[in-house]
């Protein structure tokens, strides 16, 4: 009955600012991981004594603690507090990774990879926390696909990024400088 009685219809939610203040850093942190992980051996091809497959394991294992830590936080603080946390490790990961050594690109590729575990749950822990039980399918049916679509700009991102930064003498380190951009205004947002 409260189903047939929200008010939370697509239109409305659409409508409210706190709707796109949290949509936006979720779709953000999905868009430069995923992004990122499409052009993974790109990136590490241009650093000296990365080896793919044991940055890729490093990957793996990274992206599950910190999927488990931030569903912790999550739990225990809250959905908003995971997010800014994960956006902080955005930030830091982008700044590393923009400095363009072989050294602090192996940490940000990890610190992206441990928001990145936990970047695809955000979207239900929000619309399940921020919104009542009987509102969450009304609400995750807007949340979650327009954080996809803001996702689905990632890969197309770095890859573009990557060609100008090589074509201004940058490297690979322009699209890890605009992480680090997208972190900021997602961090004003969240």
């Amino acid at each position: 009955e409260n189903r047939q009685t929200t008010v939370w219809k697509t239109g409305k939610t659409l409508t409210t600012a706190q709707y796109w203040l949290v949509t936006i850093p979720m779709g953000a942190l999905l868009m430069c991981s995923v992004g990122m992980m499409t052009q993974t051996q790109t990136i590490i091809g241009a650093y000296e004594g990365l080896e793919f497959g044991a940055v890729m394991g490093m990957v793996m294992i990274f992206a599950l603690i910190g999927s488990f830590v931030l569903g912790l936080i999550d739990g225990k603080f809250g959905t908003k507090t995971a997010i800014l946390v994960s956006v902080i490790v955005m930030l830091i990961s982008g700044i590393l990774g923009g400095l363009g050594n072989t050294g602090t690109a192996m940490v940000s590729i990890i610190l992206l990879a441990i928001f990145m575990g936990a970047g695809s749950n955000f979207t239900v822990s929000a619309a399940a926390q921020y919104w009542r039980r009987e509102d969450f399918s009304s609400v995750f049916a807007v949340v979650n696909p327009i954080a996809n679509v803001i996702q689905s700009l990632g890969p197309i991102m770095v890859a573009m990024t990557i060609g100008i930064g090589m074509g201004k003498g940058m490297g690979v380190t322009l699209p890890f400088w605009v992480t680090a951009v997208i972190a900021a205004i997602s961090l004003v947002l969240i």
